[in-house]
């Protein structure tokens, strides 16, 4: 069972590449911590060249995010935070043509870039909060939900995801496989058996069957002879 449970927990967490970004994600959303606290155990952890490009890509997963939530809810096609669509450039005078380009230019970045991409900027520029033990993340992004209206709201969602779906029992317990709905009358010395004999097939070292035996028939007597001693020391007693 612990073979089977490590290579689980290498399958899951045995590769730093490998691992759901989310678990960063969710660790760069905490106003404790940010992106500068996964930077800093990823060059801890000695991964060299590959810290430097595993914070880009924790960064660029939340920035795609929140880009997506900026577009479900109305952020695209130039729109603005306020509503305000781009084709106010119309009011420009054309006097210069180099400066109206320009200007176009400008108000398309700020478009684009602004209500984006500066708000998980400024996020991530702030000072972290400090950590307490009566902080409560949910509670922090609620009260600043004015301040990063849609970044609360991804918070909101990476947050309550579980860390995991395995129930304990099946990963800690055996009983499952021997007591199926078929098997669900066997008495508990039957599924120690069963139990016993699954863990002698799994070993690696060959088992003498003969030797066992005569140490389950040795401890079976010992039971037998301290069974009886102790009846005779209750009836030597009722003598008495």
């Amino acid at each position: 069972m612990a073979r089977d449970m490590h290579e689980k927990f290498d399958k899951y967490w045995g590769d730093i590449e490998k691992l759901n970004l989310m678990m960063f994600v969710a660790i760069v959303l905490d106003p404790r911590y940010k992106l500068r606290f996964v930077n800093f155990w990823f060059r801890k952890w000695n991964l060299g060249a590959v810290a430097k490009d595993m914070t880009k890509n924790v960064k660029r997963a939340l920035v795609r995010m929140y880009e997506h939530y900026c577009d479900c809810d109305g952020y695209s096609n130039g729109q603005g935070q306020d509503g305000s669509s781009s084709n106010n450039v119309e009011t420009i005078p054309v006097q210069d043509p180099h400066a109206f380009v320009k200007s176009i230019y400008k108000m398309h970045l700020a478009v684009d870039s602004l209500e984006n991409k500066s708000k998980v900027e400024r996020y991530l520029a702030d000072c972290v909060e400090e950590d307490s033990p009566n902080f409560c993340i949910l509670n922090w992004w609620k009260v600043n939900s004015s301040k990063y209206r849609l970044l609360s709201k991804v918070a909101c969602d990476v947050l309550v995801i579980p860390l995991s779906t395995v129930a304990s029992e099946s990963a800690f317990s055996t009983g499952g496989l021997v007591l199926d709905p078929f098997r669900n009358s066997l008495l508990p010395n039957t599924v120690e058996m069963l139990i016993c004999a699954q863990n002698w097939l799994r070993a690696t070292d060959v088992i003498d069957l003969q030797e066992s035996m005569e140490e389950v028939e040795s401890y079976e007597g010992l039971e037998l002879v301290s069974k009886f001693a102790s009846q005779s020391t209750i009836t030597v007693e009722e003598e008495d």
